[in-house]
């Protein structure tokens, strides 16, 4: 609706706007979200090898570190604290960068300065 208003102030045309429900998913787990989600789909094939993993010697046997990446909502903050459930150790980047852009932080200022 705001981008509605947003367009009419500026001559456009309206967008429809349909409300789509939903769907249960019936299959979830406690610790899934109840709706059908790619994030509940990708948290279901953990631990579902798609192939044998390649033998690297060279690795260590016991000590990994991970680096999650992808967009907004791909499932990051499920996995780390899936690992972290595990015992791993996760050290969020974007909780750190808030913290150092926040006031008080060390990159306030700067931030501030440069805009």
């Amino acid at each position: 609706m705001a981008i509605n208003r947003f367009r009419l102030e500026n001559d456009l045309e309206e967008l429809a706007l349909y409300q789509i429900q939903l769907l249960k998913d019936l299959r979830h787990t406690e610790n899934e979200e109840d709706k059908v989600s790619s994030s509940s789909f990708r948290q279901r094939m953990l631990g579902n090898l798609l192939r044998p993993p390649y033998e690297r010697p060279e690795l260590p046997t016991c000590l990994y570190v991970i680096g999650l990446t992808g967009i907004s909502g791909s499932g990051k903050s499920s996995i780390a604290q899936r690992l972290k459930g595990l015992g791993a150790f996760v050290i969020d980047s974007d909780h750190l960068g808030h913290r150092a852009y926040a006031p008080g932080g060390p990159a306030y200022q700067p931030v501030v300065e440069a805009f």
